[in-house]
């Protein structure tokens, strides 16, 4: 069993790097392993790299707003178009009420 040496292990945090467990999922195993045999890098500097890049773009606000385009509609707002039955079900109820009330 080879020892390890904290000195030669490059680290973004003070003091030794943690040793941790992690269970993978098989694809991401795969992907792991594709990465390491084409650029050369230990499990450590992938995984660490990985993470690094996933929690930086989880912090970083989007480049581009989302933008919605408006436009006028004869109907009033929350009326579902794909769903025009219900609206006609809704109606017919409310005038046989205002007819049976009468």
């Amino acid at each position: 069993m080879r020892a390890f040496q904290y000195a030669k292990m490059p680290s973004l945090t003070k003091g030794p790097p943690m040793r941790t467990t992690i269970l993978l999922d098989e694809d991401v195993l795969k992907r792991i392993k594709t990465i390491l045999k084409k650029e050369g890098k230990t499990m450590r500097e992938v995984v660490n790299t990985a993470l690094r890049k996933a929690f930086s773009i989880e912090n970083k606000p989007s480049s581009t707003p989302y933008k919605v385009d408006s436009f006028n509609s004869k109907f009033k707002a929350g009326v579902d178009t794909l769903d025009l039955n219900s609206l006609v079900d809704d109606l017919a109820v409310e005038d046989f009420k205002s007819k049976s009330n009468k």
